[in-house]
């Protein structure tokens, strides 16, 4: 799915400006870079962080609902957003090293604040978030993975020195009890999801994972203007029995769809 950048207000931007850890692009006076977008399980509202708001938006007319305030500060990076009956749960990663909890609920109108911040925080920014029924996983700038019960708001483990550099990316493989980060570095590395040990890891890219994606059969990852497909392969339920190939890469530009090419 090719992705256009936005301004807070929802303008398009000049097609150059690309996401990158290491690029930016000039915004209307006024307006944020959307720093990441989450749809909700039910794919009737779509959430967009740009500085330190969530703008919440009806997608049968396309209209803003509400917004979410995370605080006077620090940038929203990432969320996820989690449907229960007729509230969504929305968590959202800041810069403030924090996972800030929202409850939305299906009228909701006007400026919502946070509920509650999950504790202890990490020890800066926060990159990337990923939700797994009622677990909840957040990679950090300080290079650690910390594994949340939702149910509880509680920490129940914490991966310290996960990466040598900041985790940009989560995901986890469908069907199988384990989790995927990537790092500013361009390691990918593979989690046992249940007691957070290593089953391996690979030099995925050359520049910042940016983004991770899956499903049933493929690992999709996101660098700079590459996109590379994998395949993996598990012949029995042991965990070493996993292992990430490399299937083909997909070279993006930016402002096509004519212009995407494999190699």
């Amino acid at each position: 799915m090719m992705k256009s950048t936005h301004s807070s207000s929802g303008h398009v931007l000049d097609s150059s400006a690309g996401s990158s850890l290491y690029r930016s692009a000039a915004l209307p006076t006024g307006e944020a870079q959307i720093n990441d977008i989450a749809v909700n399980d039910t794919g009737t509202r779509l959430y967009a962080a740009a500085g330190n708001i969530i703008r919440v938006w009806s997608l049968s007319n396309f209209q803003a609902i509400c917004k979410l305030f995370g605080g006077p500060s620090a940038a929203i990076m990432c969320v996820v957003v989690d449907t229960q009956e007729d509230c969504d749960y929305v968590y959202a990663g800041s810069k403030d090293h924090y996972i800030k909890v929202f409850e939305v609920p299906s009228g909701a109108t006007g400026c919502l604040t946070a509920k509650n911040n999950l504790d202890p925080p990490h020890y800066d920014g926060i990159q990337s978030i990923a939700i797994h029924k009622q677990l909840l996983f957040s990679g950090s700038r300080d290079a650690c993975i910390k594994k949340w019960d939702l149910e509880k708001k509680q920490q129940l483990k914490t991966i310290n020195s996960a990466h040598k550099d900041w985790i940009c990316a989560l995901d986890f493989l469908p069907g199988r009890d384990c989790l995927l980060s990537g790092c500013r570095g361009g390691y990918l590395k593979l989690w046992h999801l249940w007691d957070c040990s290593l089953i391996g890891e690979m030099k995925a890219h050359t520049s910042p994972i940016n983004s991770i994606a899956t499903n049933k059969t493929h690992v999709f990852t996101a660098s700079s203007n590459v996109v590379k497909v994998w395949t993996y392969k598990s012949r029995n339920v042991h965990r070493r029995s996993y292992s990430l190939s490399d299937r083909t890469r997909l070279h993006v530009r930016w402002h096509s769809l004519s212009n995407l090419s494999q190699t």
